[in-house]
């Protein structure tokens, strides 16, 4: 019996040219062009972030002791594929607390380097005086930053364990590192208060929001209005950042709803 070749499901035509010449963009480039970014948009990329953690959490969350209860009642195929979907939707959700905190490579969306960002910016800014106001604010944006520090608060250090010895790649040590649960049953409880801390972080942000004249400016900036081709002016629909809290909620209720309209169709 001959085994076939085992080839892609897609024509050969399919897959796109790529110059022989051409490589990714390397990192000084990079690094300069992502410095570059206006603040403002650092912010809101990194409040996406934590909203869609809050989804994803949630969503997988409601699901997992269904999914599992449902893999041992339906045996065969479907059983593999609920399970498949289970450790999707856990890894998934793994990713998108721990996408909140990254620092390792200074060019990801993360809270913790909008805040440097922004102190950066404020420290260095020739446009804003050093007054007491300034000074407090640097403060504050530190001491949020201190808040998503994974090395002061064992929930956040432990979303990145599992994202860099379970759900970032495949390892060995992940067998023989239980830290610090025991085993390596993934611990629901503390992910969720790394998510918590995540959202009052962001939250203590929008306090500050509203005793800074700088950074109102700079939340202005982002829902400026620009001239479009029609002769009118189009402006930028946004949540305001002080909006972290009732968002976190609205995104809570849609995901276990969602999840739970999934769960429906799925029996």
């Amino acid at each position: 019996m001959n085994i076939p070749e085992f080839l892609s499901e897609f024509a050969p035509g399919d897959v796109p040219v790529i110059a022989h010449n051409s490589k990714p963009m390397e990192h000084p480039p990079l690094n300069d062009a992502l410095s570059a970014l206006p603040i403002e948009k650092r912010m809101e990329e990194a409040y996406a972030l934590i909203l869609e953690a809050v989804y994803s959490y949630y969503f997988a969350k409601a699901l997992d002791a269904d999914l599992a209860r449902l893999a041992l009642e339906r045996p065969g195929p479907l059983a593999s594929g609920l399970r498949e979907v289970r450790a999707s939707t856990v890894k998934n959700a793994v990713m998108a607390i721990a996408k909140t905190i990254d620092e390792a490579t200074g060019r990801t969306k993360s809270l913790p380097l909008a805040l440097r960002a922004m102190q950066k910016s404020i420290e260095e800014s020739p446009e804003n005086p050093h007054t007491s106001e300034t000074h407090a604010t640097i403060h504050l944006i530190d001491h949020i930053w201190q808040l998503t520090n994974p090395d002061r608060a064992k929930s956040l250090l432990y979303v990145r364990h599992v994202r860099n010895k379970w759900s970032g790649h495949a390892s060995w040590d992940a067998d023989e590192d239980h830290w610090p649960t025991g085993d390596s049953t993934l611990n629901f409880p503390l992910l969720e208060d790394g998510l918590v801390r995540m959202v009052n972080a962001f939250d203590e942000f929008g306090v500050l929001l509203s005793m800074s004249s700088y950074l109102q400016t700079l939340e202005k900036t982002a829902q400026h209005s620009t001239g479009n081709s029609a002769g009118g002016t189009s402006g930028r629909i946004s949540i305001s950042w002080q909006a972290a809290v009732p968002m976190a909620h609205t995104m809570r209720d849609v995901a276990q709803e969602g999840a739970r309209q999934f769960l429906v169709e799925l029996r």
